[in-house]
């Protein structure tokens, strides 16, 4: 923190949300793509979207998950393990509940509608389908995915901040420090490193398992992506809070930086245009190195330009974690409706783009008059007040 600014670390809320919004764009992106998969397609593809989401794909959850890290070591420091892990369950846990079983059985009725007018199902099959439909099963998590994995990363970095205290892993915890102070280059070259390996790894175990035949090992295959992959953006960022010396040089970049980001990035879209629907190592490796860098990048510009406290940043933050439970289902109903009405693909994404915002974001302003339904979406007891963790400005606390 330069010398005479505010102790508030403002850019990390506009850049937390930024990631989180961003879930629009990329899933209405993927009804017109050619080259990656989801449930609703539009009988029209377009390039320019198609690598847009493929672009997307590379960065956007990787960065999120280290902003997730960050924000998690920063409350612990304030609050405590305990106090901060019986929150995350309370805030993650009730909305991914309440969330899972309202906008479950509505999604896959959405996705019967997008059949339909599709062609692809007979309208004589919707009568048939609520009862399927109430069937309770792994296809209601959908896009809420994440909210079971940031309580599991919880509970590990918990479970290790809890066991760096205890005598038989001190000398671990005072080896790793002192590897981090006196090798310190060694040691920022290896936290950029543990990422990239750990996809590559996770992605070479998951095609092993598959082809194994064991039932537990092909579940640990459907589940390493996405569930596992994530894991060492979240635990960077929480290494990056503990250690300020660290932070700064991760978050200071330079146009090496953006090349290697942009060429990466650049690589990553051209493989899956080329090869739809397919992943290879080389697109993992790729990819990996995108994330790594574009995670860097974009934390330095908004440490640079967004450390300043910003209505519209409060506004966005408070709202961005309703909008992101509420935009798939938007999402499909939007697609849904164009694939009935024939725009060009570029217009009607920006529509649904733009309506999908809209109404997710009235959606929040009518759950935040009402407690209930705050804790109910948001697992938040009551508005928050400023508690000087991120931002001076009350906003919603769910992520952090």
């Amino acid at each position: 923190m330069q010398p005479g600014k505010s102790d508030y670390e403002h850019y990390w809320d506009p850049l937390r949300a930024l990631l989180m919004l961003l879930g629009i764009p990329y899933h209405a992106s993927l009804l017109y793509s050619h080259a990656l998969p989801w449930d609703i397609k539009d009988f029209e593809t377009s390039p320019f979207l198609s690598a847009l989401g493929a672009a997307l794909v590379t960065f956007r959850m990787p960065a999120f998950f280290l902003v997730a890290g960050y924000f998690s070591t920063m409350v612990i420091g304030k609050k405590g393990k305990g106090r901060w892990l019986g929150q995350r369950f309370l805030r993650l846990g009730v909305p991914f509940i309440v969330a899972v079983l309202l906008l479950g059985p509505l999604q896959l009725f959405l996705l019967q509608l997008a059949g339909i007018a599709r062609g692809d199902i007979p309208a004589d099959r919707l009568l048939e389908s609520p009862p399927g439909l109430l069937h309770p099963s792994e296809q209601w998590i959908m896009h809420l995915w994440f909210l079971p994995a940031l309580i599991a990363y919880s509970v590990l970095l918990a479970g290790l901040l809890f066991l760096a205290q205890c005598r038989p892993w001190t000398h671990a915890r005072d080896w790793f420090d002192n590897l981090r102070q006196r090798h310190a280059l060694l040691f920022f070259a290896m936290l950029c490193l543990f990422p990239i390996l750990w996809e590559v790894t996770v992605y070479g175990s998951g095609l092993l398992a598959a082809g194994s035949g064991n039932r537990l090992l092909v579940l640990y295959e459907r589940a390493s992506d996405p569930y596992a992959r994530y894991l060492p953006f979240f635990l960077v960022g929480a290494l990056l809070q503990r250690d300020r010396v660290l932070f700064h040089r991760f978050r200071q970049t330079g146009p090496l930086t953006a090349i290697v980001a942009a060429a990466a990035i650049g690589a990553a879209v051209t493989l899956r245009l080329q090869n739809p629907f397919s992943n290879s190592a080389l697109l993992v490796l790729v990819s990996a190195i995108a994330a790594v860098a574009a995670s860097r990048l974009l934390i330095d510009l908004a440490c640079r330009y967004f450390d300043r406290p910003s209505r519209l940043a409060r506004r966005m933050t408070d709202a961005s974690f309703t909008i992101y439970l509420f935009h798939h289902p938007l999402v499909y109903a939007f697609g849904t409706l164009f694939i009935l009405i024939a725009l060009p693909p570029i217009l009607e994404f920006a529509i649904i783009v733009a309506a999908t915002t809209a109404t997710a974001y009235l959606l929040h302003q009518a759950i935040r008059r009402s407690t209930l339904a705050l804790f109910l979406f948001n697992g938040i007891r009551r508005p928050t007040k400023a508690d000087g963790v991120g931002t001076q400005f009350p906003s919603s606390q769910t992520l952090r």
